[in-house]
């Protein structure tokens, strides 16, 4: 796979983001094309033309949002945006991430299949 970087995800809360929002992975899972940017400085450094995904979580306060201000890395997207050059996901982008997302889990349950009858053949062939 490509050391191309061809996703920018902005987010305070990226385990949560990547999982929910775009890819369905956990950090430790994220592919190699896809980086997490979570501070104000790195917002900042976003080139030209980068392909980027903004979301952010509220805190909560007895269910409702509990806040009336930007943060500082919401701020550094809004100026980042503003600054102009960046692509936000459109349409096609969405499903080519829910391609590659239904690729990756149709590969791993097919490697748990094959895990399990591998398994199962060993665990039948060492029976008396």
């Amino acid at each position: 796979m490509s050391d191309t970087i061809r996703l920018r995800i902005i987010t305070n809360n990226p385990a949560r983001a990547l999982m929910e929002e775009v890819l369905g992975v956990t950090l430790e899972d994220r592919p190699n094309w896809c980086v997490v940017l979570t501070t104000p400085q790195e917002v900042a450094a976003i080139p030209e033309g980068a392909l980027c995904y903004a979301v952010f979580y509220l805190p909560t306060c007895r269910g409702f949002a509990a806040r009336e201000t930007l943060t500082p890395l919401e701020s550094a997207w809004l100026d980042r945006r503003a600054r102009g050059g960046v692509q936000g996901l459109g349409a096609s982008e969405f499903q080519g991430m829910r391609a590659w997302r239904q690729k990756r889990n149709s590969r791993a349950k097919q490697e748990t299949t094959n895990a399990g009858q591998a398994g199962n053949s060993a665990e039948e062939r060492a029976r008396p």
